[in-house]
Order: structure tokens, then sequence, then C-alpha cells
């Protein structure tokens, strides 16, 4: 994007534009996820199973779903407050963004570090964890499990995300400055040349952003419905010995 911007406006200067995607955004939001799948749902609840607490607690009168919901209750609790306190921080740190990166709302960066993004893939992580040692029932192969399916849904959810937004077209003239193609109200996706001087910017209209966090959102909730039903079940259908 540089490069072309460069050739497009024939000027000499070296500065980008606009960092891709908002880098200077707070990056390690979706990093919550997966600490909280990997570190804290699926090792504890494994080791449960491994160690036999879970039996011991199920004959001592504890019914299998009160146990279940006991030990589901305080990751669930945990994700839903840090998901939020990291969406305070992220806020904050944005009141200082540079003008070129602000005007950028719908990259796939911005769209999993805001709203309610990063509350529900926090929630869809402590599922994961959770389904993943029901599932095995041992602590390793459900943190290795749990990795694998954040470090996917971190990598696939913004892309889905953004799929609802549509592209629209800025045509600039003779003349234009990299300043007023940086804040353009929305993601650019590409830039072109024109024969008289001026550029084609493609970009997705800031005014998808809700859409996109939609999509995102809905995926999360249904991901996190049926991954906690999955591990709400399996633990009904274990054998009561260890």
């Amino acid at each position: 994007m540089d490069s072309l911007l460069r050739l497009a406006m024939h000027a000499p200067q070296r500065r980008p534009a606009r960092p891709p995607g908002g880098r200077r955004e707070f990056e390690d939001g979706p990093c919550l996820a997966i600490l909280l799948a990997v570190v804290w749902a699926a090792p504890m609840l494994a080791r449960e199973f491994e160690t036999g607490t879970s039996v011991w607690a199920w004959t001592q009168g504890t019914s299998r779903s009160r146990w279940f919901l006991s030990r589901a209750a305080l990751p669930i609790l945990a994700a839903m407050a840090s998901g939020l306190a990291l969406t305070g921080a992220v806020m904050i740190s944005g009141m200082h963004r540079p003008v070129f990166v602000a005007h950028d709302h719908m990259s796939e960066n911005y769209l999993s570090t805001h709203g309610p993004y990063l509350v529900l893939s926090a929630l869809c992580a402590i599922a994961t964890g959770l389904a993943a040692a029901a599932a095995t029932r041992r602590a390793v192969p459900a943190i290795g499990i749990s990795l694998i399916a954040q470090i996917a849904l971190t990598l696939v959810m913004p892309k889905l995300a953004t799929m609802v937004a549509p592209t629209a077209t800025a045509t600039f003239g003779r003349g234009v400055t990299e300043y007023q193609i940086a804040v353009l109200d929305g993601h650019q996706t590409s830039l072109t040349r024109l024969a008289d001087g001026g550029v084609s910017v493609e970009y997705q209209p800031n005014s998808y952003f809700w859409e996109a966090q939609l999509v995102a959102g809905a995926a999360f909730l249904v991901l996190t419905a049926a991954l906690l039903a999955y591990a709400w079940r399996t633990v009904q259908t274990l054998p009561g010995k260890a």
C-alpha cells in the first residue's frame, strides 16, 4: 500500500499514508481468549478428571450438573470481566491514535479489539477449554486442542466479520494528498492510479462496523452455547468410577 501511494502521488516523502490494518492499535486483545482457554479452562477441568476428584464429588451427593456449573461459573465470570476491562483499555489507548489510524474502523485488528468482540471471544474460549477437557479428560490433550481451536478462531473470525461489508469506491483528482486518502472513513482494500493523474480507492465503509460485530457476535454465541452444551452433556454420561 505504501509503495502504491507514493507511485500514485509522485511524491518524494517516504512517510507511509496508513499502517495496514491500524497496527498501532492495541494488538494483544485477541490473545486473551487463547490464554483463558489454554491456561485456565482446559487444565482446570481436565485435572479434576485426572485426579478423580470429580468422581469423589459425585459420590458425596453433589449432582453432576451442579458440579459442572460450579466449575464453569468462575471462569465464565472472569472471562466477561477481563473482556470488559481489556475493551476499556483499548478505548482509552485509542484516544491517542494518529488521525490516519482513527478513521479506519473496519480493519480486522480494529474489529477484534472493539465493541463486544473481546467479551464474546473470551466466553467462547472458556467454552472451548471446558469442552476439550470434557472430551479428553486429560490436561495435555485438552490444552493442545484448545490452543489449536483458539488460534483458528483468532485468524478466521475477523475475516468472517468483514465479509458482510461491501466495498465502496472513492475517486480523487490530480493533486490529491496522502492525507486526504488516509482519512477516508473506512478500511482501504485497494488503490488504483488513474490515467488523468488521480487515484481510485476501494474501501469498506465504517458504517458497516456494527453489522460486522453482529456477525462475529452471533458466531461466538452459537459456538459458546454448543460447546457448553457438549461439555455439560459429556459430564452427565461419564462413568461413575475413576
